[in-house]
């Protein structure tokens, strides 16, 4: 007679999709510690434990997947033979990548870095989760680009120095020369409306 619990449905679809994030992820216990001790997270995960599991599949599902309903996240079933090693190592970075708080906060996701490629999220599972039957390394690199966090703070700065470019712009054509004060022309007139668009 075996003590072990007995897992439901739904409890063993939450280990598959959460080691499934451990695995693809490379995350260590610390990373995805939820308060619990490591040997009942490790119970439950191999399904040994003998008390129900779900507190501690929640908090991990919290831990691992944020608010993110348990259907909208697919099993793994393996690579395309089009995906090279570095493809699945880049897959992996952009998982993780996704899952960090700092992208979280501001409100990036798969579904807006699709968009602003200028493709669906649809696509992008695809590409993501190494179904896609083309050679994705293009694709992979476009999204990597888009969430790389170097990317992100160039971004940033690179919005901070066009307006501080725009500010001098402006205050040169403010300049007095010697004696005489600017006069306003026709030609600075097209300066002006061009520096600004």
């Amino acid at each position: 007679m075996s003590n072990q619990y007995t897992y439901s449905p739904e409890q063993l679809e939450m280990v598959a999709k959460i080691r499934q994030a451990i695995s693809q992820r490379q995350l260590t216990p610390q990373q995805y510690w939820t308060g619990y001790p490591l040997e009942q997270v490790e119970s439950v995960l191999s399904q040994t434990t003998m008390i129900n599991p779900m507190p501690v599949l929640r908090a991990l599902w919290n831990a691992i997947y944020g608010d993110t309903a348990l259907s909208d996240i697919e099993l793994f079933e393996g690579y395309s033979d089009k995906y090279s090693p570095d493809d699945i190592e880049l897959t992996r970075k952009i998982v993780s990548r996704l899952a960090e708080p700092d992208l979280k906060n501001t409100g990036v996701t798969a579904g807006s870095v699709a968009k602003q490629l200028g493709k669906t999220a649809g696509w992008f599972s695809q590409i993501v989760n190494g179904k896609y039957k083309a050679d994705p390394a293009q694709h992979l690199r476009a999204i990597w680009a888009a969430i790389e966090p170097a990317q992100i703070a160039a971004e940033a700065a690179s919005a901070v120095d066009q307006k501080s470019e725009q500010a001098a712009v402006l205050s040169q054509l403010n300049l007095r020369y010697g004696d005489v004060p600017f006069v306003k022309t026709s030609m600075s007139g097209l300066i002006v409306y061009t520096c600004a668009h």
